[in-house]
């Protein structure tokens, strides 16, 4: 009997806990879907500088996110986006920029981009946005 109850206690923790890691990871795709709506109009503007146009896009998800000073406003972001023509057709590119906000001006800057073409029927990077 103390077995059953043991174990009943067990999957109640272990429950618990899953649904503790859902929430933070939850919260975490959140907070990124957030910094990413804002670094749109700058995401927009380096796709126009590269491919001479608006270029649509889907599946932008942060990277990397590194504070440059503790306790300071300063930031670097990695971010990749996935392109495509049309409804969702090819060619379709992954993107991969580099952005900082510790500049003279405070404004955030893109410093590196990367740009690599998909083949056909290669996987797409691609998460689901946060509920």
């Amino acid at each position: 009997m103390k077995r059953i109850v043991a174990c009943f206690l067990m999957i109640g923790l272990l429950m618990h806990q899953s649904d503790s890691v859902t929430a933070q990871t939850k919260e975490i795709e959140l907070r990124d879907d957030v910094i990413l709506e804002l670094l749109f109009p700058i995401i927009d503007q380096e796709l126009t500088k590269q491919f001479h146009e608006l270029t649509q896009y889907d599946c932008q998800q942060l990277t990397s996110l590194k504070r440059n000073e503790i306790g300071g406003f300063y930031f670097d972001i990695e971010l990749q986006v996935v392109t495509f023509e049309g409804p969702h057709n090819p060619p379709s590119y992954l993107l991969k920029m580099a952005l900082t906000n510790a500049t003279t001006d405070e404004k955030w800057k893109v410093t590196s981009f990367q740009k690599r073409l998909l083949k056909e029927g290669e996987p797409i990077p691609c998460r689901r946005r946060a509920n």
